[in-house]
């Protein structure tokens, strides 16, 4: 308990908490912008400095009003009807071809994620500002 104590309080002086929350809405921003240009049925979620895109099969080709830095399942938002609200929501996803083809591709391009939609990427203290541009970067590219 003395460990985890002292990992919080590290936390606390350091900004650890501002400083990934802060990455992460950049790096779900920066998606939100890339499934716009090459995946718009696609969704990004997440908060603080947790992120996915899950892969939905439906969804408006215009995001115009939609969620910015990842779904808020905001009633008013366009794509309300077809964000991933439960397992099964993404279940019905192209969870295959994450699986199969963009799992491997981020993989092969240096950018580790979980092999899993079901499962939540995340930002850590240790990332910078220049490893989410490089994350963007390889996404841009993988999904191109």
């Amino acid at each position: 308990m003395a460990a985890g104590l002292e990992t919080l309080r590290y936390a606390r002086d350091e900004d650890v908490y501002d400083h990934v929350n802060g990455l992460a809405d950049r790096l779900r921003r920066g998606l939100t912008d890339l499934l716009a240009d090459h995946a718009p049925t696609y969704t990004v979620v997440g908060t603080d400095s947790m992120f996915k895109t899950v892969f939905t099969r439906d969804g408006p080709d215009d995001l115009t009003g939609c969620c910015e830095a990842g779904c808020r399942q905001r009633e008013d938002c366009p794509r309300y009807e077809t964000c991933p609200k439960t397992g099964g929501d993404v279940a019905d996803a192209a969870t295959e071809r994450w699986e199969r083809v963009f799992w491997p591709q981020m993989r092969d391009h240096g950018v580790f994620l979980t092999a899993n939609q079901f499962e939540s990427q995340f930002v850590s203290a240790a990332h910078t500002r220049a490893d989410v541009e490089e994350t963007l970067d390889v996404y841009a590219e993988v999904l191109a």
